[in-house]
């Protein structure tokens, strides 16, 4: 990387912002002779002088660090870089800084400690902490920092290697105590048939999904990744479970969705669990509408025919949440009033099936190991086995449902 690329002139703060932007890169071949793409998160430049972002140099700190990991995580560490020099262009004037060879480590505290005042998680802090120490030391192998040389006196004296020098710089930061989180995980449990129930009429297209994450512990990418031909149906259409093989699909490389929502974050084989007919009803439904005569091999579709994003799924969900939070506020039973004021004030979205699924699992399990198994948190070692914990887990689970829903007329 040349000098010219490094200056950062003055009085431009007001006219460009550094940005993370999504492209899609052929990385090979397939067996059919098609391209095979991948997702990359680059650091890019947003200027009022240009109607399209400007790919940055320092998107090389990127693939250099992160190329081989997924796209989500190069692109948490491409925000992360970003929000460091958006700050460094707004204290230009003050840091009197004009290239990145002049940056220097206690602007990076600045950052760390301004992220603090902001009220800014743990979590999140120490993930830009991680994010601006590999930054550093990025600068420093590539000898782009004059104040990281092997020269520099400070480090000589403490005897330190850069990288240690780098972190022992960051460590003394004043970072907030863990808070509890507002994030909802569960709902009552006698509300989730009502719930899917509910789903299925205002947002049909993700019903299955829905049912999928709620009795599979499934995440929106793992949806609506789903192909066809990666489920193996247990019963009779279904009826008592379904055995997915998750795995990532580059389907939408049409659109620049850089949300990262529709990745699968552990490619495994997850089952799910069928409860009386209820699967069986859904999934039936679902091929019938949306499957069998749909030109893709992909189970959620859009109203296009295409296959459904992340961001779509999360779309339908939310129309079905605010149904659902609307039909307990309009029952006469108190005890609906209470949950819905309690769900509107609480902050769910997807995520709350694979939340559900868990604790119904510890209501049921008779070890953390079957909790293990079914999650797709450990490695299945015969599928015999497998087997035998999945008809056992789910006798388990509909006995334990069915105080709830013995004497329901819920229904699909």
């Amino acid at each position: 990387m040349e000098n010219n690329i490094l200056p950062l002139t003055k009085n431009i703060t007001d006219s460009i912002s550094f940005i993370m932007y999504p492209v899609w890169i052929r990385v090979g071949w397939n067996s059919q002779g098609l391209p095979v793409p991948k997702q990359h998160a680059t650091l890019a430049i947003k200027t009022t002088l240009s109607k399209h972002p400007i790919l940055h140099p320092l998107t090389d700190f990127i693939f250099s660090t992160w190329k081989h990991k997924s796209y989500n995580t190069m692109k948490l560490h491409t925000q992360n870089i970003a929000a460091f020099l958006n700050f460094l262009l707004q204290k230009q004037a003050s840091y009197k800084l004009y290239s990145l060879q002049q940056l220097r480590l206690e602007y990076a505290r600045d950052f760390l400690h301004h992220l603090t005042l902001e009220g800014k998680s743990r979590t999140t802090i120490l993930s830009y902490r991680y994010t601006i120490k590999a930054f550093f030391i990025y600068l420093s192998k590539n000898n782009l920092s004059h104040t990281l040389s092997t020269k520099s006196e400070q480090i000589k004296f403490y005897h330190h290697s850069i990288t240690d020098y780098i972190h022992s710089q960051l460590e003394n930061i004043i970072i907030p105590s863990v808070r509890k989180s507002t994030i909802e995980h569960d709902i009552p449990h006698i509300y989730i048939l009502r719930f899917l129930e509910i789903v299925f009429d205002v947002a049909n297209p993700i019903a299955l999904g829905v049912y999928m994450q709620i009795f599979g512990g499934l995440r929106v990418g793992e949806v609506v990744n789903t192909k066809l031909s990666d489920i193996k149906l247990i019963g009779p259409y279904g009826q008592d479970g379904l055995l997915l093989h998750l795995q990532h699909h580059a389907y939408r490389t049409d659109i620049k969705d850089g949300s990262g929502s529709s990745y699968v974050k552990k490619q495994r084989d997850q089952l799910v669990l069928g409860f009386r007919t209820w699967l069986r009803e859904l999934y039936t439904s679902h091929y019938q509408l949306y499957i069998k005569e749909s030109t893709t091999n992909t189970i959620f579709i859009n109203k296009t025919g295409k296959p459904m994003t992340g961001a779509s799924y999360r779309y339908y969900f939310q129309k079905a949440k605010i149904a659902f939070i609307q039909y307990l506020k309009q029952s006469q039973d108190p005890n609906d009033k209470i949950a819905s004021i309690a769900l509107s004030n609480s902050d769910w979205s997807t995520h709350i099936g694979r939340g559900i699924f868990t604790n119904m699992l510890a209501e049921v399990a008779k070890n953390p190991q079957d909790i293990a198994l079914l999650r797709g948190d450990s490695h299945v070692s015969s599928s015999l086995d497998y087997m035998s914990n999945t008809q056992r887990m789910k006798t388990n689970l509909e006995l334990y449902l069915n105080q709830f829903y013995l004497n329901s007329n819920i229904h699909i």
